[in-house]
C-alpha cells in the first residue's frame, strides 16, 4: 500500500515535468521556515508577566524564572540596570530591539516562497502548451497521446504551484498576526518599565 501511494507520488512528479523540481524545492525549503518559526512561538510560551514581577526586577529581586518573552527580557535587564534614568532607558531601548527582528525572521522569506510558487506553476502551464503545440505541428492532431502529456504537465504545475502557494500564504499570515502580538507584549512592557524608571530610580525604590 506504501509502495503504490510512493508510486502514485513520483507518477505524479513526473507527469509535471522538470519545473516540478523548483516547485518540490520551494514547497520543502517553506515549509522547513514555516517549522521553525512555529517552534520558536511555541518556545516563547506567550507568558505574560505580572504588576509583582516587574517590582521585583525594579526592587533587585529575583527576575522572573520561567520562559516567556517579556520574561526574558526581564531577566536581562535585571542584569543591566544601574539606577540612572538615562543609563536604564537606554538599556531597555536596547533590549527591546535586539528581540524584534528574531520576531519577524524568515516570515517574509515565506511570503517570497508562497509567492513564487504559483509563477513556477505558471511556467510548467507555459512548457505544457510548448509541447502540446509541438505535437500539433509535427504530427497534427492524429498524436492523442503526445498532447495529452502536454495538456497534462500544464495542468499539474499550475495545481501543484497553487497547492504549495494557498497554505504558504495562509501561514505568512499567520505568522505575522503572532509575531505582532509578541511585539505589542515588548511594547507594553518598555511602557511599564519606563514609566518606573521616570517615577522611581530617583526615589531609590
Amino acid at each position: 500500500m506504501i509502495l503504490d501511494f510512493l508510486t502514485d507520488i513520483l507518477d505524479y512528479l513526473a507527469g509535471g515535468g522538470v519545473v516540478m523540481i523548483p516547485l518540490g524545492i520551494v514547497s520543502l525549503w517553506m515549509w522547513v521556515l514555516i517549522v521553525e518559526r512555529l517552534i520558536y512561538f511555541r518556545s516563547l510560551k506567550y507568558a505574560s508577566v505580572s504588576f509583582h514581577e516587574i517590582l521585583s526586577v525594579w526592587r533587585g529581586e529575583a527576575a522572573p524564572s520561567r520562559n516567556g518573552l517579556r520574561a526574558g527580557v526581564l531577566r536581562s535587564f535585571s542584569q543591566l540596570r544601574t539606577g540612572n534614568s538615562t543609563e536604564d532607558k537606554c538599556n531597555l531601548r536596547f533590549l527591546i530591539l535586539r528581540n524584534r527582528p528574531a520576531l519577524q525572521r524568515n516570515i517574509a522569506v515565506i511570503g517570497v516562497l508562497a509567492g513564487i510558487a504559483p509563477l513556477l506553476g505558471l511556467l510548467g502551464t507555459v512548457t505544457g502548451m510548448m509541447t502540446t503545440f509541438d505535437v500539433l505541428g509535427g504530427y497534427g492532431a492524429s498524436s492523442a497521446r503526445a498532447m495529452a502529456g502536454g495538456l497534462s504537465e500544464a495542468l499539474l504545475t499550475t495545481q501543484t504551484g497553487l497547492i504549495v502557494a494557498i497554505p504558504g500564504m495562509f501561514m505568512a499570515e499567520f505568522l505575522n498576526r503572532r509575531a505582532a502580538q509578541y511585539d505589542h507584549l515588548l511594547d507594553t512592557l518598555a511602557t511599564s518599565l519606563q514609566d518606573y524608571i521616570g517615577k522611581n530610580n530617583n526615589r531609590g525604590v
